[in-house]
C-alpha cells in the first residue's frame, strides 16, 4: 500500500508541476539611476545608467526615456557583457515646454530575449539662460 501512495504522489507531483504555467524567467538586468540637478528646460539633459547583466550572455539592450509618464524621443541602445555591469550616459531634450519645478523621468530598458528593467528618478528642471557659442 506504501508503494502505490509514493507512485501516486510522485505522479500528483509531477501532473502539477507540468500543468502549473511556469513562472516567468527573472530578468538577468537591473537598472539604477543617477542625474544631475537641475535639469533645463529648452537643453539637452542627460541621466547616468547604471546597468547590471546577472546572466552569463552578452545583452543588447534598447532604452525609452519618460518625463512625467511622456515619452522622450530617444534613440540609445548598448550591449551589456554578461555577468558584468556598466554605466551608460542616456542624453534626452527637455522640451522648452517643461515647467519649472518637481519631475519624474523613468528609463526602461529591453532586449530582445524579453529581459527587462525599468528606474525612476525624480528630477527639479528650472528654466535655465540659453547658452550660445563665441562670435
Amino acid at each position: 500500500m506504501k508503494a502505490i501512495w509514493l507512485i501516486s504522489m510522485s505522479t500528483v507531483v509531477m501532473a502539477f508541476a507540468a500543468a502549473s504555467p511556469s513562472e516567468a524567467a527573472s530578468s538577468c538586468l537591473s537598472l539604477d539611476l543617477s542625474a544631475p540637478t537641475p535639469m533645463c528646460a529648452g537643453q539637452d539633459a542627460v541621466l547616468t545608467a547604471t546597468v547590471t547583466n546577472s546572466c552569463s550572455n552578452q545583452a543588447k539592450v534598447s532604452a525609452q526615456v519618460t518625463l512625467d509618464n511622456q515619452p522622450v524621443p530617444v534613440r540609445s541602445g548598448f550591449t551589456v557583457g554578461g555577468d558584468s555591469t556598466m554605466s551608460k550616459s542616456i542624453d534626452f531634450p527637455v522640451a522648452n515646454s517643461v515647467s519649472a519645478g518637481a519631475h519624474t523621468v523613468t528609463v526602461s530598458l529591453t532586449d530582445p530575449a524579453g529581459d527587462s528593467a525599468s528606474a525612476t528618478i525624480d528630477v527639479s528642471i528650472e528654466t535655465c539662460a540659453a547658452t550660445h557659442g563665441r562670435h
